[in-house]
């Protein structure tokens, strides 16, 4: 989108005006269309609005151009040249196809009427406003634009109506006809249109109301804050300046650092939660209820960011929203990773690519130099082992100590940047796979042990800890191909000792789909008292689980593959020897090896190979090898036979010997190899069967034949070995034995193996079988050949090489090729004429009959005769006659007589001359020879419109209407009496004001219209008049003479300017007057930067140190802060409950409430767990304990012993003591017996007691 924006600048000189060729937008488009806005509605009033942007003097520098397809220009027909006329800057401009139409519809009057003006609002229409400075010289070019690019957007019977602020848009340079504007199909514009943006109008089809005109303003730009929760939000900003200040947690270790939405500048207490990562899951094993920030799992969905994908196990990820460094770090932390850290290109490239396909901006990465300036370093710690730097970079100094990556949008994309870290940039979050997140135990033998999972199984036997008892048993299954699909399973049992339970263990096959085989018990012996050996015939992976009554002792399960039965196909094909003897040719496909192919299953049986030229010598290397299923195995030390080759001839040094044994699917695989090297004596390791490896044939079994080859030149030969029998030492090295060892006292290479065989058959039925090795692939039931006896009749032609037919010659259906008589001779068919002379002669005629015709091929010959025929064969010419065929043989002559074959002169060419030509306007039908007299005049223009019209009576096409146009109003000034046809081009500017006096006078009007005025060009005519106007005709004394100090009426120059305006002191030339001068700081790196000052007066105050006041190493000498500040990190005072020992600036954060208490443990309130003491302590009382209670208190009256008063405790007695707390026994009732009526005389006041 493009808003119009006018910015207001203060200037203490001049302004600013953009170029006249943007001065004006298309804000409205109308197309109605009856009934829409309202029945009755003329499509004529279709008009648009035009928005003037600055004063234009002249309308006609602009024009339109307008398309109802997607090519430019294409209804126009062109480019128009809009009318002169001045507009002021507001205005707007309202053109129409129709002026009575449009005040019709709009209740007021357009200013021009436009009749090429024509649109038709539906998917494919296209306006065009165009610009040049002089249209007559120079080419247009497009200043605005609008197009219906989207069928969703069409404005039949309605209107498009362009948002405030938007516009315009500026489109090709120089505009071009019939230029491609969008793609039809799928809407997107051509590259010198891209500018439109649909979104910026309304839009309306069909609709009752019509057009609101005249509503369309621009809009004002004023920077700064638009973010409501900042301290210095501006309500009525429109562009954010990046200047949002923002009050908050300011720590990152506290949870409300990342949940506040924003990165606080300024600390407002807020902080309360501390930050837990982890797992919030209570099924977890590490589950944590304090957590507050779940730890991110690789690969999942992170709120707030768009996954990017995995690399080498690391999880990338670009946030949504840009941050500082510091925060996209802190923020990184949290979620468990850190920004991303490049170590290779592979790496580099694979997240540029990522983070372009989703946001093009730069990013920033984990790169900083923040601990010692220059020298950078990952924040994951990893080592520097790649860079990316652009060139010229590093180069910030302390000021630029983080990385970004430059988008795909820069100048240099790809490439690295260091950068200040409070500039605000998208990020790469990289979180490593490993990462321990929510853990679960298996339910297995795992448990959880204060949020760490313990291992149960030590030895990964499937047995919990436990439950292992000492079962020291291994199970080896050997697999034997007992031939035809049937192989023979045995697991043999290894241990040191019987084992309670066990015998009767069973095997339960699993295939690979969950169905259990069973398969049949083999009867053959077994080696040991739990070996057991099943036959079976159903290929497949097999998992073998085992079912035993010992509970303690379980069986691991193994796997076995048994395998599909070779597949061999036998081919051949025959050919005859001779009628009796067939040639047999045998041909044999299937794995590579050598097969045996017996005839009617006797003892003549032929080797023949398949594949031995792409045999694989050197599958092993070294004790590593694989087979043709992808299988790779190691070879056992263990489980090899070792073989010494001796006396080596015939050998070329390079030819390569190999140990093969039949596998099952892969046919002769290789077992072990040598080159020759040219030494008498080579070693050959020939590998073994490893019965761990289980289902997989990596090598021979115990017993099986080893087949010698060699590979001499690119040809598979039979390696002819002689073997040294050494008893008790060597054995047989044909024959594969465990760790034994094999000697040959001569080798040599034998014949090569044939791929086909020939033998020749006598006639009869025989049966071919197909054995590789001792298992019978094929029987003979399968392929029988049939030799046939081809001479039946024994006339020693091959029954097929018969030909049957007559075989007498006098017959007519002699055939002198059949060999047998069939009895068909006819002698009828070759009777005939056989007089060559006669018209019936038979050419074909063997046998002889009467000729009867000796007239039907006699006639004339002769050439020049009238009723010559070249039909007849015999001549005879006395037939022929001279006379009917004479005529005018001249095809060119009049008279030409087509059927005339004699010429007889009276050929005459005149009765048949005249024009020939059917085009030609005198075409004469009847003349065959043309005169040139042909007459085209006729043709010509046939249109009595046209401007050539000339009565022609035949079109030629070449009606134009181009030199009778003109103006055909007599009224018109360029009325022109010679057009014919009006061309819209009458022009009425002529009429004005003829009067040369009026100020209006026009030298070119030639018809006075009433419009002379003498007002406008009145005024002082003096040129010694202050108020001189050179460009008044009528004087109307009002001229006068006021000199204000810069001429007349021109004020006194302001202060330090002349008047011109000029500045009278500049000292620098920098346009500012030595009086205005302002000084300050002018370098944009100082902290004291001053936008308005002009001059520097050496008061920059560079970064100097950390002016953080809430830093730790604020230094308050310092004027500008430079990037070092530590702030506060955490508590670092050690006696403090929160103490972190990690903090290196304290952040007020210590408390020293919740680990405070009373530490005296003597104290009735003793706290364990309290470290600080807060003067809380409670003592008990003396004597007493802490719940209140005597310590000593031998009468259990809850008086403690210490504080016993011994008296009389009788309130009765004399010497009641009301402090006495035990009874001593001295209460006494005497001493206070005595009157104690106040009215009698011996009244004792003293008495207690009545006496």
């Amino acid at each position: 989108m493009n808003k119009i924006y006018f910015f207001i600048f203060l200037f203490i000189f001049g302004h600013f005006l953009p170029a006249q060729q943007t001065s004006l937008v298309l804000t409205g488009i109308s197309r109605p269309d009856s009934p829409y806005p309202n029945n009755g509605v003329s499509g004529q009033a279709r008009s648009i609005e035009l928005y003037v942007l600055e004063d234009i003097p002249d309308l006609s520098v602009y024009g339109f151009a307008t398309s109802n397809n997607t090519e430019a220009g294409d209804q126009s027909g062109g480019a128009y040249q809009f009318p002169s006329g001045s507009f002021s800057s507001g205005d707007f401009i309202y053109l129409t196809r129709s002026l009575a139409s449009f005040e019709n519809l709009h209740g007021f009057s357009a200013d021009y009427q436009l009749n090429a003006l024509n649109f038709y609002g539906g998917a494919e229409s296209i306006i065009e406003i165009l610009y040049a400075p002089d249209w007559d010289s120079v080419e247009p070019q497009t200043v605005d634009f609008w197009a219906s690019n989207n069928s969703d957007y069409t404005i039949t019977g309605g209107w498009a109506k362009r948002l405030d602020c938007f516009g315009p848009h500026l489109g090709p340079n120089p505009w071009e006809e019939n230029a491609t504007v969008f793609n039809s199909a799928t809407g997107d514009l051509a590259s010198d249109y891209v500018s439109f943006d649909i979104s910026e109008w309304t839009y309306a089809e069909d609709n009752a109301n019509p057009i609101e005109f005249g509503t369309y303003q621009v809009c004002v730009d004023e920077e700064g804050c638009t973010d409501s929760q900042a301290l210095n939000y501006c309500n009525n900003c429109n562009i954010d300046d990046g200047s949002c200040l923002y009050e908050g947690c300011v720590d990152p270790i506290y949870l409300e650092y990342y949940t506040q939405g924003f990165e606080a500048d300024f600390d407002n207490g807020s902080c309360a939660n501390l930050v837990f990562l982890g797992c919030s899951d209570e099924l977890a094993c590490n589950y944590n209820e304090n957590v507050n920030i779940d730890c991110a799992i690789p690969g999942e969905e992170i709120e707030g960011y768009e996954f990017l994908g995995l690399l080498d196990g690391h999880a990338y990820y670009i946030s949504n929203t840009k941050e500082t460094w510091e925060y996209a770090n802190n923020i990184s932390i949290s979620l468990g990773g850190y920004l991303a850290s490049i170590s290779s290109q592979e790496e580099d490239e694979f997240i540029y690519n990522s983070v372009n396909s989703v946001i093009p901006n730069n990013y920033w990465i984990g790169l900083n130099d923040v601990n010692v300036e220059g020298s950078f370093a990952w924040v994951n710690g990893e080592d520097l082992s790649y860079l990316n730097w652009n060139d010229g970079e590093p180069n910030g100094g302390g000021n630029e100590n983080f990385v970004e990556v430059f988008s795909s949008n820069a100048a240099s994309p790809g490439f690295w940047n260091d950068a200040p870290g409070n500039i605000e940039r998208y990020y790469v979050l990289e979180i490593e796979d490993d990462q321990d997140c929510c853990l679960y135990i298996d339910n297995i033998c795992e448990t959880c042990e204060n949020g760490e999972i313990i291992d149960n199984d030590q030895d990964d036997n499937g047995v919990c800890d436990w439950d292992e008892v000492d079962c020291n048993v291994i199970v080896q299954p050997i697999l034997t191909n007992l031939c035809d699909g049937l192989w023979e399973v045995y697991f043999d049992f290894q241990y040191d000792s019987e084992i309670v339970g066990l015998a009767g263990v069973s095997a339960i096959f699993t295939s690979s789909s969950g169905e259990i085989i069973s398969p049949q018990i083999a009867s053959v012996e077994t080696n040991s008292l739990y070996d057991i050996v099943y036959n079976i015939n159903v290929p497949g992976d097999y998992t073998i689980s085992f079912d035993n009554n010992n509970s303690n002792c379980p069986l691991p399960d193994l796997s076995v593959e048994i395998l599909e039965s070779v597949d061999v196909t036998l081919s051949y094909s025959l050919e005859s020897v001779d009628c009796e003897i067939g040639l047999l040719t045998v041909y044999v496909d299937g794995p590579s090896g050598i097969y045996s192919i017996c005839l009617d299953d006797g003892d003549d049986c032929t080797d023949l190979s398949v594949g031995l030229e792409n045999l694989d010598f050197d599958i092993w290397e070294g004790n590593q090898g694989s087979d043709c299923l992808g299988n790779t195995f190691t070879g056992n030390a263990t489980e090899n036979h070792t073989v010494a080759l001796n006396n080596l001839s015939s050998l070329q040094v390079g030819d390569q010997i190999g140990a093969f044994f039949l596998h099952p699917t892969c046919g002769l695989w290789s077992g072990g190899d040598v080159i020759f090297n040219g030494e008498e004596t080579l070693q050959v390791a020939v590998w073994g069967y490893d019965s761990q490896s289980a289902g997989i044939y990596e090598g021979f079994t115990s017993g099986q034949e080893i087949v010698w080859l060699i590979n001499s030149g690119g040809v598979v030969y039979n390696l002819d070995i002689e073997w040294t029998a050494i008893p008790g030492l060597t054995v047989d090295g044909d024959i594969f034995t465990i760790n034994a060892l094999s000697a040959a006292s001569s080798v040599s290479i034998g014949d090569a193996y044939e791929e086909s065989f020939d033998v020749e058959l006598s006639p009869d039925s025989y049966n071919l079988s197909i054995y590789q090795g001792e298992c019978l692939i094929s029987d003979g039931t399968d392929n029988v050949i049939q030799i046939i006896d081809n001479d039946t009749d024994n006339d020693g032609v091959c029954d097929e090489l018969e030909i049957i037919g007559c075989t007498d010659p006098n017959a007519c259906n002699y055939n002198p090729s059949a060999t047998e008589e069939d009895f068909s001779c006819e002698y009828d068919s070759c009777v005939g004429c056989m007089d060559e002379m006669a018209c019936d002669y038979d050419a074909s005629a063997t046998i002889p009959s009467d000729c009867f015709d000796y007239e039907t091929c006699y006639g004339c010959l002769d050439l020049e005769a009238c009723n010559y025929d070249a039909d007849f064969i015999f001549e005879n010419n006395d037939s022929c006659e001279y006379e009917s065929c004479v005529g005018c043989t001249d095809e060119l002559a009049c008279n030409y007589d087509e059927f005339a074959t004699i010429d007889n002169a009276s050929c005459e060419y005149e009765s048949c001359v005249g024009c020939t030509d059917e085009l030609a306007c005198n075409y004469d039908e009847f003349a065959t020879i043309d005169d040139a007299t042909c007459d085209y005049s006729c043709y010509g223009c046939t249109d009595e419109l046209a401007c050539n019209y000339n009565g022609s009576t035949i079109d030629d096409e070449s009606c134009e209407y181009l030199s009778c146009s003109g103006c055909t109003d007599e009224l018109a000034c360029n009325y022109d009496e010679f057009a014919t046809i009006d061309d819209a081009t009458c022009d009425y500017s002529c009429y004005g004001c003829t009067d040369e006096i009026a100020c209006n006078y026009d030298a070119g009007a030639t018809i006075l219209d009433d419009s002379c005025e003498y007002e406008t060009c009145a005024g002082c005519t003096d040129g010694l008049g202050c108020n001189y106007d050179e460009s008044a005709t009528i004087d109307d004394g009002s001229c006068y003479n006021n000199d204000l100090g810069c001429g007349c009426d021109q004020p006194a120059a302001n202060i330090g300017y002349d008047c011109d305006g000029n500045c009278v002191n500049d000292a620098d030339s920098d346009g500012v007057c030595d009086e205005f001068e302002i000084a300050g700081c002018t370098n944009p790196e100082a902290c004291n930067y001053s936008l308005i000052a002009t001059d520097d007066d050496s008061s920059c105050n560079l970064p100097d140190g950390c002016t953080n006041v809430v830093a730790c190493n604020y230094d308050a000498s310092a004027v500008c802060d430079d990037q070092s500040c530590i702030l506060p990190d955490g508590c670092t005072d050690e006696i403090a409950c929160n103490y972190d020992a990690s903090a290196v600036c304290d952040n007020g954060s210590c408390e020293y409430q919740f680990c405070a208490g009373c530490i005296d443990p003597s104290a009735c309130n003793y706290d364990e767990s309290a470290s600080i003491s807060d003067g809380s302590c409670e003592y008990a009382e003396i004597y007493y304990d802490c719940d209140g209670n005597c310590i000593n208190d031998i009468d259990a009256d809850s008086i403690c012993n210490e504080f016993e008063i011994d008296g009389c405790t009788e309130e009765l007695a004399c010497n009641y003591d009301l402090d006495a707390t035990d009874d001593d026994g001295s209460c006494e009732y005497e001493s206070c017996v005595g009157c104690m009526d106040q009215t009698a005389c011996d009244y004792d006041p003293n008495a207690l007691i009545a006496g």
